[in-house]
């Protein structure tokens, strides 16, 4: 950890989760790709924050069948927010489960560079930014759920389950 009490590392902070007893990974969605919007090809379906959590702790094996849950945030587009001008193509992403959380996703035609600015209400908590939007996607989205975010759970042993 650094001075702020910060990983200073990816193996840093995922081993940081694990010890916690959860699990975070980073979630690319397919891009839109359907005639009936065309403006929107190229942006993300969805945005989706997932997190794996073992409420009795990580199981020590990869066959233990330990009681877990996955928690989600799920954000999708309102293609009401889509902007486009000369230089950049925008679209905002909500809170499935109403809460305050949004991202704007904004991809610059002039360089061919994508951002992903996500907020609670007003206040911008992440950024990332990049050519590849698989790598900013994924960058965006590792970070996973914060503390007091609306999010849904999925616990093993739920109807869902196959």
């Amino acid at each position: 950890m650094d001075e702020q009490g910060k990983p200073r590392s990816i193996r840093e902070l995922t081993e940081g989760l694990r010890r916690r007893g959860g699990m975070l990974f980073g979630h690319v969605s397919r891009r839109f790709d359907d005639p009936e919007y065309p403006h929107l090809a190229g942006f993300p379906v969805n945005i989706s924050f997932p997190q794996l959590r073992w409420p009795e702790g990580l199981p020590e094996h990869e066959d233990d069948d330990k009681p877990h849950e996955l928690f989600f945030l799920c954000l999708w587009p309102d293609p009401e927010t889509f902007r486009e001008d000369g230089s950049t193509k925008s679209l905002a992403y909500f809170n499935t489960w109403g809460g305050p959380e949004w991202v704007r996703v904004i991809y610059s035609k002039e360089d061919a560079r994508w951002q992903v600015l996500q907020y609670r209400g007003r206040e911008r908590t992440r950024f990332s930014q990049g050519p590849d939007f698989k790598g900013v996607l994924w960058h965006a989205t590792f970070g996973g759920i914060d503390p007091g975010e609306t999010i849904d759970r999925w616990t093993k042993g739920d109807s869902q389950d196959s």
